[in-house]
C-alpha cells in the first residue's frame, strides 16, 4: 500500500491551494481528480461564464457604440467563436495546472474517483493508498 503525507481529493481551488501548500512544505501528495483539472470553477463555473460574459459586455459595447459618435453597422456576435475564446481559455487554465503538477516530485496525480476506504485509507483507481 503507497502512503502519502497526505491525500487531496478534488483539483478544485480548494484542493490546488492544498497540494501546493503541501508541496511547498516538502510533503508528499496523491491527488485525486475525477473529472478534469481544475474542479468546477475552471471548467464549468467562474472561468468560463466569466469568459463569456466578456463576450457580451464586448457585443454591449459595441452594440451601443452609437452614443459615443461611434458609428457601427449591424453589430453582430458569432457565439461559436466565443465558445471557442471560452474553451482555449478554459484549455489553458487546465494545461498549467497540470504542467506543474508534472514538473512537481512530490505529487502523484490519480485521475479516478475516490472513497474513503477506513481510517486513513482512501480507495482511488482501483488502489488503496494510505495517509496519516
Amino acid at each position: 500500500m503507497r502512503e502519502y503525507d497526505l491525500i487531496v481529493i478534488g483539483s478544485g481551488s480548494a484542493g490546488s491551494n492544498v497540494m501546493h501548500r503541501a508541496t511547498s512544505k516538502g510533503l508528499t501528495v496523491a491527488l485525486a481528480e475525477a473529472g478534469p483539472f481544475g474542479g468546477s470553477c475552471i471548467n464549468i463555473g467562474c472561468i468560463p461564464s466569466k469568459a463569456l460574459i466578456q463576450s457580451a459586455k464586448a457585443f454591449n459595447q459595441v452594440k451601443t457604440a452609437g452614443r459615443f459618435g461611434v458609428m457601427v453597422e449591424a453589430p453582430g456576435i458569432d457565439w461559436q467563436a466565443a465558445i471557442r475564446r471560452k474553451d482555449r481559455i478554459v484549455n489553458r487554465m487546465r494545461a498549467g495546472g497540470y504542467n506543474s503538477l508534472a514538473d512537481n516530485k512530490n505529487v502523484t496525480l490519480f485521475e479516478s474517483e475516490a472513497s474513503f476506504a477506513g481510517l486513513q485509507k482512501v480507495l482511488v483507481g482501483g488502489e488503496t493508498i494510505r495517509s496519516e
